[in-house]
């Protein structure tokens, strides 16, 4: 799962930045190889915005925890505190058979069937 957040530079100088994460801040200690930032450094030019992906690369249920830091050369240092969960696949159809009956061979049919939903995924 990825998600898509803006960077500007609003300042009048060019800003070379670069992204980390905290160390001690990810919950559980092995989510540490879940979670990534791209680009991981770059250069903003004055006005200038650029597109950062954070990415989460969890397994089936888990939950898990993280501080990524971007750090100004020159200027301040950014937290931005991550989480995110993963679940397995989960639905549920509101019947188990469709009926059509006898049908002429040139005859369209239809019927509704509702998938729903159950688990935490979107």
């Amino acid at each position: 799962k990825s998600l898509t957040i803006t960077m500007k530079n609003p300042s009048l100088v060019a800003a070379h930045f670069s992204w980390s994460f905290a160390q001690g801040a990810f919950e559980p200690p092995a989510a540490a190889a879940l979670f990534d930032v791209l680009p991981i450094k770059g250069v903003l030019q004055p006005e200038a915005t650029e597109a950062i992906e954070l990415l989460y690369k969890g397994s089936i249920n888990t939950k898990a925890k993280a501080v990524a830091l971007c750090e100004v050369v020159g200027g301040p240092e950014y937290e931005l505190p991550l989480s995110a969960e993963s679940s397995s696949v989960s639905y549920k159809l509101d019947k188990t058979t469709l009926d059509f009956g006898l049908q002429l061979y040139d005859r369209v049919e239809e019927r509704d069937l509702t998938l729903t939903n159950t688990g935490k995924v979107q």
